[in-house]
């Protein structure tokens, strides 16, 4: 695609023309490629807001609005333990 900046380029151009699936899956890709790429994280995380919004699951709306929240502020430092499951 052209290296990091032509992605994030062609992400910033997805989310402008409202096409967040497709800034996502972009994003995405850059974001795993070089997770300390601040520009791409935040914009990541705003696509990820927009499906949120959008999203007419309750399920979806969490994991993704759960995402944006992850890309912003980092993962939890405790997750569900098993014992919760029982």
């Amino acid at each position: 695609m052209g290296g990091a900046d032509a992605v994030l380029i062609h992400g910033k151009t997805a989310f402008a023309a409202g096409e967040y699936r497709w800034a996502a899956e972009l994003l995405n890709h850059l974001v795993f490629a070089d997770g300390a790429n601040t520009s791409a994280k935040e914009l990541l995380a705003k696509s990820y807001d927009q499906l949120g919004y959008q999203a007419e699951s309750a399920a979806w709306r969490d994991v993704y609005l759960s995402a944006a929240f992850e890309l912003r502020h980092g993962t939890p430092d405790k997750g569900i333990g098993s014992h919760v499951l029982r």
